[in-house]
């Protein structure tokens, strides 16, 4: 229908009902994933905090094998680069955060 000039739809007041509740369930769902994203890079942040502080004490204290195969990576160099290859993956899912502000953590 035009009115004024301009492209018009209508609908019954049903229908708008509906499409209000739907506009209100979309908002509550991208709320629920924006909050989602935000634990996980809370998450990749720790990870990647924990994987610098092992490679640190690794490097420190070395992994000094028993077994025969020393010449092989070690089991921490590979949990480490497998934690890295996951910590990657998991922030390009991600995205990068919204300008909101930072959430309080707990026990800082």
């Amino acid at each position: 229908m035009r009115l004024d000039g301009e492209s018009r739809i209508a609908l019954t007041e049903q229908e708008y009902e509906g499409l209000i509740a739907f506009r209100r369930q979309l908002g509550a769902h991208v709320a629920r994933v924006r909050s989602t994203r935000d634990a996980l890079l809370d998450l990749i942040e720790v990870t990647e905090a924990l994987g610098a502080a092992l490679a640190a004490q690794h490097a420190r204290t070395g992994d000094r094998p028993s077994a025969p195969d020393a010449g092989t990576r070690s089991a921490v160099e590979s949990l480490l680069g497998e934690a890295r290859r996951r910590v990657e993956k998991a922030r390009r899912l991600a995205g990068g955060r919204t300008a909101r502000a930072p959430r309080p953590r707990e026990g800082r």
